[in-house]
């Protein structure tokens, strides 16, 4: 039981967070077409180019071997719940992106706000 409790609290506050961290992208970041930095922003660069390509997809076709190199030379432990983060805020940010129609604000506001 205590394995159970140590690996499913911190499973729960990496969803919560790569929650929030989805939603602060689609409703801030990206109506804004403002810049993220690393895979998501070279995501957000791609689904621009070809807009067919979903942002949360392409984040994690890009970081396969980004993770393969990792597993090869940090091992698996870290990497699996780097893994797990990396893929929940990429399908949050493919199912969050079409239920609303997120709409652009002011540039300051949005930055700020999505930094919280």
């Amino acid at each position: 039981m205590s394995h159970v409790k140590k690996t499913l609290f911190p499973t729960l506050m990496i969803t919560l967070a790569s929650a929030c961290y989805a939603l602060g992208f689609v409703w801030c970041y990206a109506p804004n077409g403002i810049a993220f930095g690393g895979i998501t922003g070279v995501a957000q660069i791609i689904n621009y180019l070809i807009p067919v390509l979903p942002i949360g997809v392409t984040v994690i076709l890009l970081n396969i071997p980004l993770f393969l190199l990792g597993w090869r030379l940090i091992g698996g432990h870290l990497l699996v719940s780097s893994l797990y983060a990396m893929f929940i805020s990429s399908v949050f940010i493919d199912v969050l992106t079409p239920l609303h129609d997120w709409q652009p604000m002011d540039p300051m506001l949005a930055c700020i706000s999505a930094g919280c």
